[in-house]
């Protein structure tokens, strides 16, 4: 069960980055609040089109992986879009990985979620369904206790405390 949980301690991380970071993180581009509202929320958007349509074309996938595991191989460039923030790209490629991102990452977690019923025994799911939440929220909770670490300015501190609060309002 911890094993199936711990991919949604990363989600965890993830929706808390979009729920409570990203319209902070998009101002210091100098995006307009339109575009900053569009990029950190259409994942929302995409989700309620594109989820449906990626759990039935999983439903009905045969490969050597099983049915939803190659579905979940596109975490791996949401992965690497999230370590590219780390180096404070180009704006346009800061718009991609938003736009992106979202979308790979909403048809990744719809096959994660329809795998509990593929690999848990059923007087287990709930359980399993349990542990997999709490270690989502566990990793939200440790992306904000890392955010909130020493910083080495007083305009860092600022903005971080301001992001903390922010984050721990959204928890």
């Amino acid at each position: 069960m911890l094993l199936y949980g711990a991919a949604r301690a990363g989600i965890g991380i993830h929706d808390l980055f979009y729920n409570a970071v990203a319209g902070f993180y998009l101002t210091a581009f100098g995006l307009s609040n339109a575009v900053i509202g569009f990029l950190a929320n259409e994942r929302s958007f995409a989700g309620s089109f594109l989820q449906p349509v990626t759990g039935a074309i999983s439903d009905r996938v045969r490969t050597p992986w099983g049915r939803r595991k190659p579905f979940m191989l596109l975490l791996l460039p949401v992965a690497a879009g999230f370590l590219v923030f780390i180096s404070r790209p180009a704006t346009p490629l800061v718009a991609l990985i938003f736009v992106l991102g979202p979308v790979l990452l909403g048809m990744a977690v719809t096959a994660y979620e329809v795998l509990l019923p593929d690999t848990v025994v059923e007087n287990q799911r709930g359980l399993a369904s349990g542990v997999n939440r709490a270690l989502g929220f566990l990793g939200g909770i440790v992306f904000l206790i890392v955010a909130a670490g020493p910083s080495p300015s007083k305009r860092l501190r600022r903005q971080r405390q301001h992001f903390v609060d922010t984050a721990s309002a959204s928890v």
